[in-house]
């Protein structure tokens, strides 16, 4: 019984094409560069430069936005978002103000009015859970998913 012959080898074109993709290795530090960095990197002459111009592509998703997609329930970000939009006009965030649910790190006996003084009308503290709940302006909402000790914050269940 034969076997199969083997298959062909690729052609100088196709090993080409492969190595225009997405990504290249850069074998002198064994990295892969993708074409953005690698377009960034293009007028850069020292490698301080270029891993400069590295670094600071990777550190943008670091927006507030993104910030708020961490911290807020899906449901929140988009009664936040018809609202920052639409303003008065958003029929999910009437007058501008939402109930929530904070989620802590730690016990909320500390920051309970700082939370306060940023605009949040408290109406249940559950210490033991970690949790406060209450009604606040949605324009105040970016300045309570920054504070550290909040690590969610969700419509009240």
């Amino acid at each position: 019984m034969a076997l199969p012959p083997p298959p062909p080898q690729p052609t100088a074109a196709k090993q080409a094409s492969s190595a225009i993709g997405e990504k290249s290795l850069d074998e002198d530090v064994a990295y892969i560069v993708t074409d953005k960095e690698s377009a960034a990197s293009k007028g850069a002459s020292t490698p301080q430069e270029i891993a400069l111009t590295s670094s600071t592509h990777q550190a943008q998703p670091s927006t507030e936005r993104a910030l708020l997609e961490s911290k807020l329930s899906p449901g929140l970000l988009s009664r936040f978002d018809c609202w920052r939009k639409q303003a008065a006009d958003c029929k999910t965030a009437p007058e501008g103000v939402i109930d929530v649910q904070l989620f802590l790190t730690e016990e909320p006996s500390g920051i309970v009015e700082r939370l306060k003084a940023l605009g949040l009308q408290v109406s249940q503290v559950r210490s033991k859970e970690k949790v406060v709940t209450g009604r606040l302006p949605l324009d105040k909402l970016t300045e309570i998913a920054k504070l550290e000790i909040v690590k969610f914050v969700s419509p009240p269940r």
